[in-house]
Formats: C-alpha cells, structure tokens, sequence
C-alpha cells in the first residue's frame, strides 16, 4: 500500500533532506437509483466489515453515517458532498482501500481514486459491473532540490509546487468543493507609515491577486 511504500522511501530520503507522505482518497458517485447498498470494507481492519445503508442517488447521507460508525476500525471518513450526491472517502495513513462482496440488488456506482486537490487519479471502476475492488493510495514526494526516479526504464523529474513552503496555502475542504486561500504576508515588511511629525509618509506597493481557472477541474 501507499502507506508502506512512503515509510520505505522516508528511511532512505532522510539521507538527501526529502521526505514522503501518503494518503489514499477514493470518490464514490453516479449512483444509479434507490435502494439498499450493501458492500465489506476493509481499511486498515484484518477483517471485512460490512457497511448497509438505505439511499437515494440524490442523498447518500445513510452511506456517509454506516461507513464513518466504523471509522474507528477502518481507519477510513467519509464526506458527504454538498449536493448530497457523492462520497468521499478518505484514509490518512495511505492503506488500501478495498470494497468487495457489493450485494447483487445494491445501485450500482462508479469509484475512482482522486488526489490531494481532488483530480481524478485513476480510471473509474463500474461498482456492479464488479462486485469488488481494491484502490491503491498516492505517495507525495516532498524536497528542497529536483528529485528523479527510474521506473520501468523511464525517468520521471518532479516539478516546483508553487504553493508549498510559499507565501500563499490553498488548503481543500473535505469534499474538495471549496479552496481556502491565506496570503502570508509579512505585515512588517509591507505597511503604510509616516514620521511622528507628519512631514513623511510611506504607502504600502504590495499588491496581492488571485485569477480563477476558467476550466472546471471537479472530478
């Protein structure tokens, strides 16, 4: 799992000042109807836990309530969306997240694995189509300098995150419908003043903006 592999990887990029983390985020939705939806879940639990709720494709509130009164065993939240229309699952440690044994007259829905800023990461799985299936987490690198990796003979180059360690932090809400923007500003380096006798004065130039990509993102 995800989990495992950024442990590994933090033993030996300590040696180089890199660090990794991991996390595993899968999004549940295009629900087919009403019904019961009966599936196991396993997270970070040994055993298969089952998880049965009544729903229907606009509010899946009961789903959100079965799979978060198990939380405690699986390691795995879920987000009820905005629109009641979707669910996000989310476990922090980056284990698997393995849904199987989804009973026959459940509604069927699809399941992807999303990242960190809520981008598809992986191709949607037909939930009824199959009755079961295991979603893998990501591993984020983190480091001062450009890190490569060889894999499968290819070499892959990591690229600035322009808002890591920066003077602005997009943070997502749960469900990734909403971005909370802070601008750290130094308030020191960047004020109005003036001289106690009012004879100078200095006006602060700083100037702070935020452009809105005209694409839609949302998975």
């Amino acid at each position: 799992c995800a989990g495992e592999v950024s442990k590994t990887l933090n033993n030996v990029l300590s040696d180089i000042g890199a660090s990794s983390t991991a996390y595993t985020i899968v999004d549940l939705k295009n629900f087919s109807g009403s019904g019961t939806v009966t599936f196991n879940i396993e997270g970070k639990n040994e055993n298969p836990i089952q998880i049965s709720a009544n729903i229907t494709s606009s509010n899946l509130s009961n789903l959100v309530l079965s799979i978060n009164s198990q939380s405690s065993l699986t390691g795995i939240k879920a987000t009820l969306s905005k629109d009641k229309d979707r669910v996000i699952l989310n476990n922090e440690d980056g284990d698997d997240i393995l849904i199987s044994k989804l009973d026959s007259s459940s509604p069927s829905f699809t399941a992807s694995v999303i990242n960190d800023n809520g981008i598809i990461a992986s191709s949607e799985v037909q939930m009824g189509i199959n009755d079961s299936a295991r979603f893998s987490g990501l591993v984020k690198l983190n480091s001062s300098e450009t890190i490569s990796y060889v894999a499968n003979s290819v070499t892959s180059s990591s690229s600035q995150n322009f808002q890591q360690n920066g003077i602005i932090n997009i943070k997502s809400s749960d469900s990734f419908e909403k971005k909370n923007v802070d601008f750290s500003i130094n308030k020191d380096a960047d004020k109005s003043s003036g001289s106690n006798n009012g004879s100078k004065a200095i006006s602060a130039s700083g100037e702070y903006s935020l452009t809105i990509p005209g694409i839609n993102f949302f998975p």
